[in-house]
């Protein structure tokens, strides 16, 4: 019987996998995505500059939270697609 794979372990191969590595690939869709949901939504980011940079995961946290506070279900939405995976 095989073993099954402990937490960190690629279910592939049973190495371990780079926490840094996992966790860049969703922030880089979602440093991809925000931008687009800032010019989609710009009643949520009127306090915002529109060429600010977006390159941290606080900066993501922030869209989608202004996506939230300021938007309607539509915003939510895009929120929802912004945000990257937990876990």
């Amino acid at each position: 019987m095989a073993a099954t794979p402990g937490p960190g372990a690629s279910p592939y191969t049973g190495r371990m996998t780079s926490p840094t590595a996992r966790d860049e690939a969703p922030l880089a869709r979602a440093v991809a995505l925000a931008p687009r949901a800032i010019s989609d939504h710009p009643e949520c980011f009127w306090t915002r500059a529109p060429r600010a940079p977006l390159d941290s995961r606080e900066d993501i946290v922030l869209v989608i939270r202004r996506l939230r506070q300021r938007g309607s279900s539509h915003t939510w939405a895009c929120a929802r697609v912004v945000e990257p995976p937990v876990g």
